[in-house]
């Protein structure tokens, strides 16, 4: 966990993996757009790395 900035790679790879998700629910939530849904994504994209 990670409480100020991450130092960790794991982390970090955590944190933008985060980022990504929280953006792409933004997208399906306020612009409506269904093709963005995290469980529309491969499942490697929703691994850290």
């Amino acid at each position: 966990m990670a409480a100020k900035e991450p130092r960790d790679a794991e982390v970090e790879d955590a944190c933008r993996l985060l980022g990504r998700r929280f953006a792409e629910w933004v997208e399906v939530v306020a612009d409506g757009r269904k093709d963005q849904h995290p469980l529309n994504k491969p499942e490697s994209r929703t691994l850290p790395g």
